[in-house]
């Protein structure tokens, strides 16, 4: 691989790097690497512009996905802290004087995505798109049978 820059996530470090094995950006956790070897040929040169695009226009770090847009309505409650959080740089945020509000962010990844939102427990509902949402209930669904059978 060739390292082309470090990541700090969730208080993660995660490694962006073009992999020559499947000719791709792929990012790579750094607590998963259990070995380093120094190659004597020349790391893979590649823009700081076409990283930007592939690794970072979706929510989170799982890339490659169709890019959706999620829209997330927020109650008042968790409204008042969730209208400060940068969860992607172009997500939009429309805030009510009540300080609920509706963020739209984009996201790749349904399953990085819905572990934002359920954070939120029963403050936050997704609205679109339909197949997040049904992630979501399926999710709320799954996690609740664990309560049910005891």
């Amino acid at each position: 691989m060739s390292p082309l820059r470090l990541v700090c996530y969730r208080n993660r470090w995660y490694l962006d790097a073009w992999c020559h094995e499947t000719d791709t950006l792929k990012t790579f956790s750094l607590a998963c690497v259990r070995n380093a070897v120094l190659l004597t040929k020349a790391s893979k040169p590649v823009a700081l512009r076409q990283l930007e695009q592939e690794l970072d226009r979706s929510y989170g770090l799982f890339s490659g996905g169709r890019l959706q847009i999620a829209r997330i309505a927020v109650d008042s409650e968790m409204g008042v802290y969730v209208k400060d959080e940068v969860w992607h740089k172009d997500q939009k945020m429309e805030v009510s004087d009540d300080d609920s509000l509706v963020l739209e962010v984009p996201y790749a990844s349904e399953k990085e995505l819905s572990g934002q939102i359920l954070r939120l427990g029963e403050h936050a509902k997704v609205l679109a798109p339909e197949s997040l949402r049904r992630y979501v209930q399926q999710t709320l669904q799954g996690a609740l049978s664990q309560y049910l059978t005891d």
